[in-house]
Parts: C-alpha cells; sequence; structure tokens
C-alpha cells in the first residue's frame, strides 16, 4: 500500500524538464505551500511570511494520487496507455476530478474517461506530455 507521503509530491515544469520536488511540509521552523506559483514559507508561532517568486515561468504539476500497473506515481499531464490506447492524464472542473483524455491545446482537455485507482492500476505510464509530446505523436 502506497503512504500518503509518496503521494504528496509534485513536479516543476520549467519549459525544458521536470523536475521532482517534496509537496508542501515542515521546512524546519516553517510550513512551505504553493500560492500563486510562488514557494511561500510561513513561520506558524510569529506568521513571519516569506515569498519565493521563480526567475522563469515554472508550472506546478501535480501528483493525482494513483498508480499506474509498475506502481509509478501519476501525475497531470503523463502519456499512459489504457486498453492499447494513448491518453493524457489531467484534470476536469466539471468532471471534479482528474480524467483520461486528450489535449488539443493544454487549456483544453477533451476527457474520454474518469480516472480512478481501477483504471490507473490498469495504465501503464509512458512519459509526460510536456517534455515528451512525440509519444502521442505530436511536436
Amino acid at each position: 500500500m502506497k503512504t500518503l507521503q509518496e503521494l504528496s509530491r509534485i513536479q516543476i515544469f520549467d519549459g525544458t524538464e521536470l523536475h521532482e520536488a517534496p509537496m508542501v511540509g515542515q521546512s524546519g521552523e516553517f510550513e512551505s505551500f504553493w500560492l500563486d506559483e510562488a514557494l511561500t514559507l510561513i513561520k506558524m508561532h510569529t506568521m513571519e511570511i516569506r515569498h519565493y517568486q521563480p526567475s522563469s515561468k515554472m508550472q506546478v504539476i501535480w501528483c493525482v494520487g494513483a498508480f499506474d500497473c509498475q506502481g509509478e506515481a501519476l501525475f497531470e499531464f503523463d502519456i499512459v496507455e489504457y486498453q492499447k490506447k494513448r491518453y493524457v492524464v489531467g484534470y476536469d472542473a466539471q468532471e471534479l476530478g482528474f480524467c483520461l483524455g486528450t489535449y488539443e491545446s493544454e487549456a483544453e482537455l477533451i476527457v474520454v474517461r474518469r480516472l480512478n485507482q481501477e483504471v490507473a492500476g490498469m495504465s501503464l505510464k509512458l512519459g509526460n506530455w510536456l517534455t515528451d509530446p512525440k509519444l502521442l505523436g505530436k511536436e
């Protein structure tokens, strides 16, 4: 069984590559949070706040809380193979959750089916659309 700590991860896409990072959590005396695309540290007993803005456009890629058939954590924009077809993992506001679908652009997910633990366990993670669009036949 996977632990909450294993699920509590994010990836940061810097426009070129993905970087693995621990999600919110303790960093010494501070609690760390991602707010408005910036790392924010809050010292809980004094409420001192520090903001760290990235020097370039970065995108936070969230772990979706599910694992593929090989036990790999799935993240937003991951490309998976499910029932011999390739899909992108994405969040859909109408479904109020993560789904498998296709993207015509980064902004619009065309939902094919809802992603749950069963579907995730039958999927195989192949890569990430942001770094490997060729896996879907798109450059």
